[in-house]
């Protein structure tokens, strides 16, 4: 009719038109054609003012609060008739609000010597890697904003750096590191190694040891809400993040120069992907860098093709069954489905990592437990083997790589726990010897 305009040709969000990109392209008015043609691939927000246009929150800070106090005093031990006790010779270990206790020597001097480093908040990451040859890591991080490298054989603290914001899941790809936080930030990181050599005299044999620095290259925040998992793909060509959005984004990912002191990285979005009807809790992408997995607080586990960001229904594609996974964190699906106890939801499991080779399946959860179970895990009340050790939620589980260690976060016990997983024996094969 006369005096009424026609529709608008560009495509409704969420809608396949009939007609190609093209023909909108060609149809539009000039002034919007460069607005459709951005929309052929999703290209991320600005990153202008990427850490200002929602205020980050700071998590826990730092103080110089005592928190704790042992004193051990010298004198004579049990047994003895003497029971009279000296101050000089005995030590005092102080534990300080900003992750560091000293130990301090009570004698003339009054020595103070750091004595080992923590977590101050609740810690919610923990990931392990071999940053050098023969020497597996553990880098760990949460609330107080502090992402630390720990040595697996020593069981000691190595170096600890200052993250954006509080830190919610960390990936590792050999020396590279990729963490996720609160308010949709997420960066890289590098674990730079250096070999010293220490000798006192001139003709001793130096003896080499390895200094590590963890160091900033990149950061992007493409979403305003917390970054839940995040996972690097097989070949390390991209970069999955799962939000509290709902969201899936994709990106590029590629390092040059990794081997010199400053190597740079180019991080570019390629796709985002929607369809979950909740936050996005874990994901996992297939051994051949093709398809993504993914779970989320409506219980749900999709499946996604990498290469258009498509969702794969299990109507058209046996994705589960055929499809082998570089890792296998998701809490639901058949193979994992044995893991959940009576009456129990879907948040109650916060964590789980399967180690193939040993075949098993490690779970934490809401009541302080580390759990491990045969894998695959597919009868109702399957047996398992109990840890116990938190004082609060366990909220994340890995297999340390190259050994049957696992490594636990217990939130907000702020503690790291690092457990040695034995085969148990048969009772009846000792009965019978």
């Amino acid at each position: 009719p006369s005096g009424v305009k026609a529709a608008s040709r560009l495509p409704v969000e969420g809608f396949r038109a009939k007609t190609t990109t093209s023909d909108i392209v060609q149809s539009a008015p000039k002034t919007t054609r460069h607005i459709v043609q951005q929309k052929n691939q999703w290209s991320g927000p600005s990153q202008k003012q990427k850490h200002e246009s929602v205020p980050v929150p700071d998590g826990k800070n730092a103080n110089s609060n005592i928190l704790g106090i042992a004193v051990m005093l010298s004198g004579q031990g049990q047994g003895s008739t003497s029971k009279q006790m000296s101050l000089n010779g005995g030590k005092v270990v102080v534990a300080t609000g900003f992750g560091k206790a000293y130990q301090v020597i009570l004698n003339l001097s009054d020595t103070v010597v750091p004595c080992f480093n923590y977590h101050w908040a609740p810690t919610w990451a923990v990931i392990s890697c071999v940053p050098s040859r023969g020497q597996p890591c553990l880098v760990s991080g949460g609330d107080d904003r502090m992402l630390c490298l720990w040595d697996v054989n020593s069981r000691a603290f190595i170096t600890r750096t200052k993250m954006l914001a509080p830190v919610r899941c960390v990936d590792a790809a050999e020396k590279i590191l990729a963490v996720g936080m609160v308010a949709g930030v997420f960066a890289i990181y590098h674990i730079r190694a250096t070999r010293s050599l220490n000798s006192v005299y001139a003709f001793d044999r130096a003896q080499a040891s390895m200094d590590y620095e963890i160091i900033f290259l990149a950061s992007r925040r493409d979403v305003q809400h917390d970054i839940s998992d995040i996972k690097f793909s097989p070949n390390q060509r991209m970069l999955a993040t799962g939000s509290h959005e709902g969201y899936i984004d994709l990106y590029s990912f590629s390092v040059q120069g990794e081997s010199t002191p400053n190597p740079t990285v180019d991080l570019t979005p390629l796709r985002r992907m929607k369809g979950h009807n909740s936050y996005v809790t874990h994901l996992d992408w297939s051994i051949d860098n093709k398809l993504l997995q993914s779970t989320c607080g409506a219980y749900e586990i999709l499946y996604w093709s990498a290469a258009d960001g498509t969702q794969l229904l299990s109507k058209d594609d046996n994705t589960e069954a055929d499809s082998e996974w570089a890792t296998l964190t998701c809490p639901f699906g058949f193979n994992v489905m044995g893991i959940w106890p009576h009456y129990s939801d879907g948040t109650d499991v916060n964590a789980v990592d399967v180690n193939p080779n040993a075949g098993l399946v490690a779970t934490g959860d809401d009541f302080g437990k580390l759990k491990i179970f045969n894998y695959p895990c597919v009868s109702k009340d399957a047996p398992f083997s109990e840890g116990s050790g938190h004082s609060s939620h366990v909220m994340n589980v890995r297999f340390v790589r190259g050994s049957r260690c696992i490594t636990t976060a217990g939130g907000c016990d702020t503690t790291i726990f690092l457990w040695d997983v034995k085969k148990k024996k048969s009772a009846i094969a000792r009965a019978f010897r």
